[in-house]
């Protein structure tokens, strides 16, 4: 067990006992703590959703919505809500190995609704749907892709400002520019931190300073301006060897995945062909001297047992 997950368990374990004796506030803390090390795990989220609810535990929760209901029928409001559709619960379900929490849940509900039908006579129909939430992985990606779209925006404004020579349009556009850029690396790094990295979104990048390269370039050029140029051509060298370093990277992850794929299939076959090497004499003798032993040592036993299992007259 690592010191991530011993934390994790610590403040689970905490965060539990603290929910048990009622005191909330330093639940929600212990079990925050713990999500942060494994927000995967369905127990922590339901634990919240208690914590959050106001309930120390599952019959707590379960007492307190039927006074709930009943009071809501004495006096005669609506179905009141529960904390089924909080955010909590959809993550302790989507999270959830088993049907455990789902069939609670239709059974709490069930309870409920028939409860409201005596009270009142009326019926109500409680479903839990199951939201799923974005992932953070995938809540990255999406600015990502906004983010990429505010730099093309940067990208064309940087071009026409440097065509109709205004400094300020220019400045403006650069600044968008070179900020969407490196908010979108920042973003894809934090999503591949969180999982999985967004498609297409490096080679987005590289495309767009390359085309805004060549653009700024042929516009400097024709307009006589040697700094334009200048920053093309840094643009345009920094993009190819990004580029070139994507492919390399590319290239040599499918010849590892090439090479351990072939070795996965030589460990299936079988054969002498395959055999691993092996010094055959060391473990020839090793083999013989082993067999003498177990020989002598049979041996041994052997004659243990003739005398053990030999009839002495002890008669006088």
């Amino acid at each position: 067990m690592d010191a991530d997950e011993s934390v994790c368990m610590s403040n689970l374990t905490d965060g539990k006992k603290a929910l048990a004796a009622g005191k909330f506030a330093i639940a929600e803390t212990k079990l925050i703590k713990a999500l942060d090390a494994k927000p995967d795990d369905s127990e922590l989220w339901w634990c919240l959703m208690l914590c959050r609810s106001g309930y120390s535990c599952d019959a707590a929760l379960v007492e307190g919505l039927k006074e709930k209901v009943e009071n809501a029928a004495k006096e005669g409001g609506k179905f009141p809500d529960t904390p089924f559709s909080s955010p909590y619960c959809q993550n302790a379900l989507k999270y959830a190995a088993d049907g455990k929490r789902r069939a609670f849940i239709d059974r709490v509900n069930a309870e409920l609704t028939e409860l409201w039908r005596e009270k009142t006579g009326k019926t109500v129909a409680l479903k839990t749907k199951e939201k799923k939430l974005a992932e953070k992985h995938v809540v990255y990606s999406r600015f990502c892709y906004a983010v990429l779209a505010l730099a093309a925006v940067g990208a064309v404004v940087t071009v026409y400002g440097v065509l109709k020579n205004a400094v300020l349009i220019t400045a403006v556009g650069a600044i968008l520019f070179a900020a969407g850029i490196a908010t979108d690396t920042v973003l894809r790094f934090l999503a591949k931190r969180a999982g999985k990295a967004p498609k297409g979104v490096l080679v987005a990048d590289v495309a767009l300073v390359t085309v805004t390269g060549i653009a700024l370039l042929v516009v400097g050029m024709f307009g006589g301006s040697a700094a334009t140029v200048r920053v093309a051509s840094v643009m345009i060298v920094g993009a190819a060897v990004v580029a070139a370093t994507m492919l390399f990277m590319r290239t040599r992850r499918r010849a590892l995945e090439g090479r351990a794929a072939r070795g996965n299939a030589d460990t299936r076959r079988s054969g002498n062909k395959y055999r691993p090497e092996y010094d055959r004499a060391r473990l020839a003798a090793r083999l013989d001297k082993n067999g003498q032993n177990a020989k002598k040592s049979h041996k041994k036993h052997n004659s243990e047992d003739r005398a053990e299992n030999e009839y002495k007259d002890t008669f006088d």
